[in-house]
């Protein structure tokens, strides 16, 4: 071989050897206390799931007092009509706001 292959050869070894070397990785002494303080705090409650954390949200209790609220004009409205029609939808009305009154019920039970 001629000197410049051997240290072509040489280098190229070097540079192997080099490469091949796993870097050291220091973490410094309270860095998972200086990142947890500059995390803001969660103000979401967060219930489990099916093994998920899900955010706790409050569409369904806005839609069932929503619709009560409805259901109540609707009761007024039908209280001074008169007739068989009127009737049957004061007691529709009535039995969708007993539906929702149970639902509500059963849905602030169990939280």
């Amino acid at each position: 071989m001629t000197p410049e292959k051997d240290l072509q050869r040489v280098e190229e070894d070097r540079i192997t050897h080099a490469l091949e070397q796993a870097p050291e990785v220091a973490v410094p002494a309270g860095f998972a206390a200086r990142v947890m303080a500059t995390v803001p705090e969660q103000k979401v409650a967060r219930v489990p799931a099916h093994g998920f954390f899900v955010r706790r949200t409050h569409y369904g209790r806005n839609a069932m007092l929503a619709g009560a609220a409805v259901l109540l004009c609707c009761l007024l409205v039908a209280g001074h009509g008169g007739g068989v029609a009127w009737q049957l939808a004061e007691w529709t009305a009535l039995a969708q706001l007993g539906g929702i009154a149970l639902w509500c019920g059963l849905a602030w039970r169990t939280t």
